[in-house]
């Protein structure tokens, strides 16, 4: 039982800090669908960007790969082949994360992700 409760409140943990990204990138999806309008793409791909710029930008102990990984996904499965910059970003991050690389990775997206690598 104790165990479960600590399982349980990492991912409450995990999730209430994600919560307000996931809300922004819900409500910028819902815009397109309703109108598709180039500005409400441009909207979604914002919030995309923002949401993976701010998980990539965690220190390196908070940094889930798992979570990373599934986001880029949903952001590709999203994009299919409108999204080549998002692809891109995707393969560079997994080289990076096998590599150790991603202070090089988060050079290309314009943050400071504070704990270098290799």
């Amino acid at each position: 039982m104790v165990s479960t409760n600590k399982v349980f409140a990492a991912s409450k943990a995990k999730y209430d800090e994600r919560e307000m990204h996931e809300l922004q990138l819900r409500q910028a999806i819902e815009a397109v669908d309703e109108s598709g309008t180039e500005e409400n793409i441009t909207m979604e791909w914002y919030a995309w960007k923002s949401y993976l710029g701010w998980e990539l930008a965690l220190p390196k102990k908070r940094l889930d790969v798992d979570l990373t990984m599934a986001l880029f996904e949903r952001a590709v499965m999203r994009y299919d082949y409108r999204g080549q910059a998002m692809w891109e970003w995707y393969l560079d991050f997994l080289v990076c994360v096998t590599k150790g690389c991603c202070h090089l990775f988060a050079r290309v997206w314009g943050i400071n992700v504070g704990w270098g690598g290799g």
